[in-house]
């Protein structure tokens, strides 16, 4: 179980407050059985008239990935791209933790690939509410 423990929190996200707090998805006062840590970070945010600054995408090998909210919403997560093969071959799994600025224009990401460290930048229409993936394009 303890490996299993390190490599969950191995890849999580970090967010920063306008009154300069620091949070990451495992902090304990976000543990909520009915929100997401990240919903739960935006309730706690909007209670105290607090807003989401910046937010950080992190990988067991120690890459990180920063956007500034840049005054429009942020939004972390994680994606999970399946490609199945035509020919009978094997599934082929690809997850990807993100950082998204929800501007209303554009939507604004920053992907990383869980498991090597290789980053891109992307720009979708604001409708779009899946994070690309890097390698489809």
């Amino acid at each position: 179980m303890r490996g299993l423990r390190r490599w969950l929190t191995e890849f999580y996200w970090k967010a920063w407050l306008s009154d300069g707090s620091r949070w990451t998805e495992h902090s304990r006062a976000l543990v909520d059985p009915e929100l997401s840590p990240w919903r739960a970070l935006q309730r706690h945010a909007d209670a105290a008239g607090l807003t989401i600054m910046q937010a950080e995408q992190r990988n067991r090998a120690g890459y990180r990935l920063r956007l500034e909210a840049r005054g429009a919403p942020l939004q972390c997560g994680q994606g999970v791209h399946q490609e199945i093969p035509l020919d009978g071959g094997a599934p082929v799994c690809r997850t990807y933790r993100f950082v998204c600025r929800l501007e209303s224009a554009r939507r604004v990401w920053a992907v990383l690939d869980a498991a090597t460290g290789r980053a891109w930048g992307w720009e979708t229409d604001p409708g779009d509410a899946m994070c690309p993936d890097p390698l489809a394009a």
